[in-house]
């Protein structure tokens, strides 16, 4: 189980990054969804819609590398590279590389996402 402060964590950067299209609450009801098509999923259904399972992996990946319609244009933003954009001209301690600071930012969201399944 993930640590509270993670999933805290991750629930500020999804006010921060994925709120506007997905919702305070993860409902796909933001309010740039309107604007967008197809309509931003709900989130908190992912392990409903897989058969009770949360599908870790999955988002992960999401988060990584962004999603593609089935037309293959881009979905969802590649959090991952923007987050490495944002990483990388800090130095946080030594050993810990901008790399590190953005698989705990993706951990962390998707521990998130992981606690609000319905």
């Amino acid at each position: 189980m993930a640590a509270a402060q993670s999933i805290e964590f991750g629930k500020t950067l999804f006010s921060q990054n994925c709120a506007s299209c997905h919702g305070a609450e993860g409902a796909g009801d933001g309010p740039v969804a309107v604007y967008i098509e197809p309509k931003p999923s709900d989130l908190g259904m992912l392990a409903s819609a897989n058969g009770g399972v949360f599908p870790f992996g999955d988002v992960w990946a999401s988060i990584a590398e962004g999603s593609q319609s089935a037309h293959g244009t881009s979905m969802m933003p590649v959090w991952g590279d923007l987050f490495m954009e944002e990483a990388l001209p800090k130095q946080v301690h030594p050993g810990i590389s901008g790399k590190d600071i953005v698989e705990a930012r993706m951990l962390a969201l998707t521990y998130y996402l992981q606690s609000i399944q319905k």
